[in-house]
């Protein structure tokens, strides 16, 4: 997972600076192919979703998980998944992860993330 350089610079001005900054309120997951431009199939919309901070695990890192199941319409066309994207309320992109290997979509086919499965680990 890789947070942006827009995350980056927000949380280093929420720690160390008195500059204000704006928390993010709502949440939103898109889809990227392999060259990071997002899906533009005719039936694919960004989905909203939200998050459970689990405690910190054995190497003393806290994490954010997908609280309930992410589901996509199915495609009007086929597609290839590599990267997910979590936005916040104003398209900002917080964080991309790269999925362990892509995930190739037929017509009519359904991506679900279930819940739990997206995974934000604090460093």
């Amino acid at each position: 997972m890789s947070y942006t350089a827009y995350s980056s610079a927000l949380v280093l001005n929420y720690l160390f600076t008195n500059t204000s900054v704006t928390r993010p309120t709502a949440w939103n997951v898109a889809l990227y192919d392999a060259t990071g431009t997002e899906l533009t199939d005719a039936n694919y919309a960004r989905q909203s979703t939200t998050f459970t901070i689990d405690d910190a695990d054995a190497n003393d890192r806290s994490e954010a998980t997908n609280s309930a199941d992410i589901t996509y319409p199915a495609l009007d066309a086929a597609a290839t998944v590599r990267y997910i994207g979590i936005l916040d309320q104003s398209a900002n992109v917080i964080a991309k992860i790269q999925l362990a290997s892509d995930r190739s979509l037929s017509a009519g086919d359904v991506f679900t993330i279930p819940t739990g499965e997206l995974e934000i680990l604090g460093e």
